[in-house]
């Protein structure tokens, strides 16, 4: 005996069962449907409202009687409006779901503007993140006479630091010196190699590159060594608990 189960509609296709027990479905509108069988097999179709495909008329079979279960499974069928999943169980259609094109494509803007708003902040986030004050009193001076010995020097500014690092203005990383590591880490931004020196003391000196809290105004012309100095008086007139 076929169990046969109600018809099932959405505004595009009506699912039934025929006598002997096959499944077919209707259009009920002039449409251009691609169905996916359960075996992941696909075909598309122009059909006319009120055109059936499947029971005995033109096109695919969903069930050859009520015990058959070669076919048996979850379908898949997309219009322009609907994508809708329904599963032929061998004696009756079951499970619809219909999902709106319309919807699901907000759902994805809205998905992707979450997205970007998230990559917004983190990007936030990232440029407010600074050097320690005492990475700068105590290792950064260090650090460039070591790297340059005979290049860094009290008249040195960081428009000249920034060209022994990077290399010439017009031509950066083309030589670059690799100070702390920067030179060739990989930037996560285009995947290339060179990142910024903030990104590189973050690996080296962990710790040292957190939320900045002091917004210090500069220049490209200012000496580096009188930095540092300005930056130590600071701490004198300022001492943290």
């Amino acid at each position: 005996q076929v169990v046969a189960s109600l018809a099932m509609s959405s505004t595009e296709l009506r699912f039934a069962v025929g006598g002997s027990g096959e499944g077919h479905w209707t259009a009920l509108r002039d449409l251009h449907v691609k169905r996916t069988r359960p075996d992941g097999d696909t075909s598309s179709y122009n059909l006319k409202a009120g055109e059936r495909l499947g029971g005995g008329m033109t096109g695919p079979f969903f069930g050859d009687g009520p015990f058959s279960d070669r076919k048996n499974g979850r379908w898949k069928f997309e219009t322009e409006r609907e994508c809708i999943t329904i599963t032929w169980t061998g004696r009756g259609w079951t499970g619809m779901e219909v999902v709106s094109l319309d919807a699901e494509r907000r759902r994805r803007e809205a998905e992707e503007r979450q997205r970007q708003e998230r990559q917004r902040q983190e990007d936030l986030e990232n440029r407010a993140q600074g050097i320690s004050i005492e990475f700068i009193v105590i290792y950064l001076d260090r650090l460039l006479q070591r790297q340059f010995p005979s290049e860094y020097s009290d008249q040195t500014t960081f428009l000249e630091l920034s060209s022994l690092i990077w290399g010439p203005a017009g031509n950066r990383f083309a030589t670059p010196v690799d100070f702390l590591g920067h030179a060739t880490m990989t930037n996560p931004a285009d995947g290339l190699p060179g990142v910024s020196l903030r990104d590189a003391i973050a690996l080296r000196f962990p710790g040292h590159v957190r939320k900045a809290t002091i917004f210090v105004s500069w220049s490209w012309r200012y000496k580096v060594r009188d930095f540092i100095a300005t930056v130590r008086e600071h701490c004198v007139h300022n001492p943290t608990p």
